[in-house]
């Protein structure tokens, strides 16, 4: 396996109890059988400034920055403001945060393409 270590998938889905192994791809889009834990800890370069601009937006935890990149790479749009409702309601998104400094750092990268205006009609 390449040394890209973001994963833009998962490797395991838990359903009504039952772990199921799937397939995941990395940034550099090499397919791989399983990925360890340990190896999806820290983003790949490509992801080093977008993990930086989120950081701060999630009271300064790099792996909920991590995380959450992972998640929104394949969503939709509607699926990524359902997600920011969700963490915020879990505390792991600062709700001061979450409006125009979340939307425009997922909007300059090309995650989030929708307009602010619809991310706000969204977004609680």
């Amino acid at each position: 396996m390449s040394n890209c270590t973001i994963i833009t998938g998962g490797s395991v889905t838990i359903n009504n109890g039952v772990a199921k192994e799937e397939k995941v791809y990395d940034y550099c889009n090499e397919y791989t059988e399983s990925v360890e834990p340990e190896e999806c800890a820290e983003p790949a370069e490509d992801a080093g400034e977008i993990i930086a601009a989120l950081t701060p937006l999630f009271y300064g935890v790099k792996a909920d920055a991590i995380q959450f990149l992972q998640m929104v790479r394949e969503m939709k749009p509607t699926q990524i403001t359902d997600l920011v409702n969700q963490w915020v309601a879990q505390k792991k998104i600062a709700q001061h945060n979450c409006h125009r400094d979340l939307w425009k750092v997922l909007n300059d990268n090309d995650i989030y393409m929708r307009s602010e205006s619809n991310w706000n009609a969204q977004v609680k």
